[in-house]
């Protein structure tokens, strides 16, 4: 399987599996959870409700590593990110790995569904205003 295609059906699974737990009654005596962590330019919290703390801490641990992963591949800010390295790229070709490919062809196919309604190229607009820098401004005309 694909890595662009594990990282949609993860997302797929997460926003899923969001929506079962939140449908199910709750029992308000079960043991639950919390971690939050700074990733990705926000405060994530995830909520774990389990009975055996081991396996509420493995899970909890697995999600914050993997959105580590992802903070690393798709950041725009930092000089490890691929993004970043695409964004800086001054047009020439680079190499990215597959999850990037993946998402970037899927992007494009989107952009070409929607006859342009959906585009990814939004960093030019995101320096101009310094969305997620220290100098966030609104742009002179």
């Amino acid at each position: 399987m694909k890595n662009g295609l594990k990282l949609i059906l993860f997302f797929i699974f997460i926003l899923l599996f969001s929506v079962i737990i939140s449908c199910q009654k709750q029992d308000p005596e079960a043991p639950r959870f919390q971690k939050q962590q700074f990733l990705m330019d926000t405060l994530i919290e995830v909520t774990l409700v389990e009975q055996d703390r081991k396996k509420a801490e493995l899970y909890m641990d697995k999600t914050f590593r993997e959105f580590e992963r992802l903070e690393k591949i798709f950041t725009g800010y930092d000089t490890i990110g691929e993004i970043y390295k695409i964004n800086n790229c001054s047009g020439k070709r680079i190499k990215v790995n597959t999850e990037i490919s993946y998402l970037v062809n899927t992007a494009l196919t989107f952009s070409e569904i929607s006859e342009g309604a959906f585009d990814i190229s939004i960093w030019p607009l995101i320096r101009l205003w310094g969305f997620g820098l220290k100098s966030q401004n609104v742009p002179k005309v």
